[in-house]
């Protein structure tokens, strides 16, 4: 970060950030039959309006969690929950969906170089020139037991 604070690249805040989050569910559910649950919280204990953060850089994680997760469920309800949370000057996103989870996604095999998503190969791009202006940042991938998968982003310095 500068001296004046600002960070190095274009951000928006996490209130703007959820409400896109929002709509963007929303339509996705209306498209799924039965339509998915969803929630998107923020769980920082800072009002939204006070934590920023680089635009569409979640967006990705559900359209994953959306195209192959909960579309491809057959007989059960899908659910997708966003977490935003803080851990110091962390700002940590936790997507969570009760999908087919990451075997199935990839074919049958948890072999993640089999399977490239585009959408989350931009990401990590996205993610390197973060880190690359001094702003450390990383994403896992777990699968759940159910079956799901729960991806989580951490952004340092965010907070």
């Amino acid at each position: 970060q500068n001296p004046s604070g600002r960070k190095p690249f274009s951000t928006i805040t996490l209130a703007r950030e959820m409400d896109f989050l929002t709509n963007y569910l929303s339509l996705e559910a209306l498209q799924t039959d039965p339509p998915f649950r969803y929630s998107v919280e923020n769980a920082t204990g800072l009002a939204a309006e006070e934590v920023t953060l680089p635009p569409m850089l979640v967006q990705p994680l559900l359209e994953n969690a959306v195209l192959h997760g909960v579309r491809k469920l057959r007989g059960r309800q899908g659910d997708i929950r966003v977490v935003f949370r803080a851990r110091g000057t962390t700002l940590v996103v936790e997507v969570t969906d009760n999908g087919v989870g990451m075997q199935e996604r990839q074919g049958g095999t948890a072999d993640p170089l089999r399977y490239r998503s585009r959408g989350g190969q931009m990401l990590k791009e996205r993610l390197y020139l973060i880190q690359q202006l001094g702003f450390p940042a990383m994403l896992n991938h777990t699968p759940r037991e159910d079956g799901g998968t729960t991806a989580v982003l951490k952004l340092e310095h965010m907070i």
